[in-house]
């Protein structure tokens, strides 16, 4: 309870390789559509908003992996797909954090944000240690 007599919501710690794995899994196991919409049809599900600097960050993250291509076309801003070294790489390694393994030899868990109003557990929390203070953030191009 704070101050006011209120409940104080759970807050979530959600790192950017939880929303990767997130997506490129939603995509994978979505191949019978040809493409989704990053907002509606992937993140809407989990009842976490996003605002649109954290957003156009996942945007750029997902896309920086070269699993995943935005659609072309009218009518298909903030739609994506599974590249084809996406949907090889998931058959081989099956997660995207096993391909981080089997890459890079560790986990890259840096921290997207802080959540209150997290409804489920859609993205799953697995980093050891996800302490705002012990992780530099990359905001990119912002």
């Amino acid at each position: 309870m704070n101050f006011m007599g209120q409940q104080r919501k759970e807050q979530q710690t959600i790192t950017e390789d939880d929303v990767i794995e997130y997506v490129l899994s939603t995509l994978f196991n979505n191949l019978d559509v040809n493409e989704l919409h990053l907002e509606k049809d992937i993140l809407a599900p989990t009842k976490i908003v996003f605002n649109n600097k954290q957003l156009e960050h996942l945007r750029e993250l997902i896309i920086s992996t070269n699993f995943v291509k935005n659609s072309v076309g009218f009518g298909k801003n903030g739609y994506m797909y599974l590249t084809s070294t996406g949907i090889t790489q998931l058959k081989i390694h099956g997660t995207y954090r096993n391909f981080l393994k089997a890459t890079h030899g560790e986990q890259h868990n840096n921290i997207v944000g802080h959540f209150t109003n997290y409804q489920g557990d859609s993205l799953s929390n697995t980093a050891p240690n996800n302490s705002a203070d012990n992780h530099q953030h990359d905001d990119m191009a912002h």
